[in-house]
């Protein structure tokens, strides 16, 4: 039988470094050993104050109980230990820095990571932009592990709403919390474990599945580093690493539910998670294969959302990663057509790089097929429906053309 893993999980440090590895010591040393320590969240705290955290552990006055691996809460905001350190670079002996976004290898496990998003920040497109590649490859087959600053947008559907803690953040609009970016890659790097901070909170959420064949995810909030031990902010878990299971997928436990996030009926056939692969033509998607967006806070209101009774498929006359095209269903013009997210946005500004891209890309289309019939398009963006964006497209005749 293949080794089990064992290692720990702490959520936002936040400077506190001695509370953090005093604890991590004394449990290192009664219940271990643990291979390493990965920390989500904010990790040294104001970028002024790192040094003197960090100094410490650079002198020998203290020490790193095992190896500790952590993230960027805010890469808007550059702290200078963490850019010295660089991505993969030793913060203090047994303390590494993982960067930005990537996937590395610790102890047998396969550890996606994203840094930012942490305290309402956003977070660099060009790291998510890394991981949806990285799950783009050929034979990718998911990981062991995810690790975000964040919490998941909608993490807590699926799930009968009074089986919800009561004092779940209870001073925040649940649908609020979290980032879209967060729920996509946790859809398309298929984990096995996905741990966030950000929140202060610690929630466990029953196990969810992409689909029926898969393993089950198990996403863990952690709370803040602090005094208060009825707040949980350090887990220890073990697990086989997936590559040691030979292809053996891990029975879904009870209590399994649907995946809560929207993206999972693109990311059901493997690795890629948003439709077929540049330069390879797909099947033509079926009604039930379409991905669902289960805010049904959002759906119930919007006619857009694919999940949405009130949702038309027929009129969809293409489907790509990010965005759709449809036949509007009261043109005001022939031709006329709308461009649509596939997940709910309310404004163009809010567009991922991807989403924004592949939406010039579908106008750069609308605009070759029309000229070659000697018709220009004019494009203009709009909101409606519950403050969806979406692109209107209207075919105008040119000088010359016919009736």
């Amino acid at each position: 039988m293949a080794a089990t893993t064992r290692f720990l999980v702490a959520g936002d440090t936040g400077g506190d470094l001695a509370r953090l590895f005093a604890r991590v010591g004394a449990v290192n040393a009664k219940h271990g050993p643990f291979a390493f320590l990965l920390c989500v969240g904010d990790f040294l705290g104001a970028a002024d104050a790192s040094a003197a955290a960090l100094a410490p552990y650079l002198s020998g006055d203290a020490a790193v109980p095992l190896p500790t691996y952590v993230l960027a809460s805010r890469p808007g905001e550059p702290d200078p230990a963490l850019e010295a350190a660089g991505p993969g670079g030793e913060l203090a002996p047994q303390l590494f820095h993982l960067g930005s976004a990537g996937v590395a290898e610790l102890s047998g496990l396969r550890v996606a990571y994203l840094s930012g998003g942490g305290g309402g920040c956003s977070v660099d497109p060009a790291a998510v932009g890394e991981l949806r590649a990285a799950a783009g490859g050929a034979g990718f087959g998911g990981v062991d592990v995810l690790l975000t600053c964040a919490w998941p947008r909608g993490f807590y559907l699926k799930l009968d709403p009074s089986s919800l803690p009561a004092d779940l953040l209870p001073d925040k609009d649940l649908p609020e919390v979290g980032l879209e970016e967060v729920a996509e890659l946790a859809v398309k790097l298929r984990p096995r474990y996905h741990f966030c901070g950000g929140e202060g909170a610690f929630w466990q959420r029953p196990p969810y599945r992409l689909d029926a064949r898969s393993h089950a995810c198990r996403m863990v909030g952690l709370s803040r580093v602090q005094e208060d031990k009825k707040q949980t902010w350090l887990k220890a878990f073990g697990m086989v690493p997936q590559a040691a299971l030979g292809g053996a997928v891990p029975a879904q436990p009870e209590g399994t539910t649907d995946c809560p996030y929207p993206y999972a009926a693109l990311a059901a056939g493997g690795g890629g998670g948003g439709g077929e692969r540049r330069g390879e033509r797909a099947a033509k998607r079926q009604r039930e294969e379409w991905v669902t967006d289960g805010r049904g806070w959002i759906a119930e209101q919007c006619w857009f959302c694919t999940s949405s009774t009130q949702f038309e498929s027929h009129l969809v006359t293409s489907v790509g990663d990010e965005a759709y095209l449809t036949i509007a269903k009261g043109p005001l013009v022939p031709h006329h057509s709308l461009l649509v997210p596939v997940a709910h946005k309310s404004s163009s500004l809010d567009l991922s790089a991807a989403e924004a891209a592949e939406v010039r890309s579908y106008i750069s289309a609308v605009r070759r097929c029309f000229a070659a019939r000697g018709e220009s398009v004019s494009v203009s963006v709009t909101h409606t429906c519950g403050g969806r964006a979406h692109t209107r497209t209207h075919t105008l005749h040119t000088s010359g053309s016919g009736a």
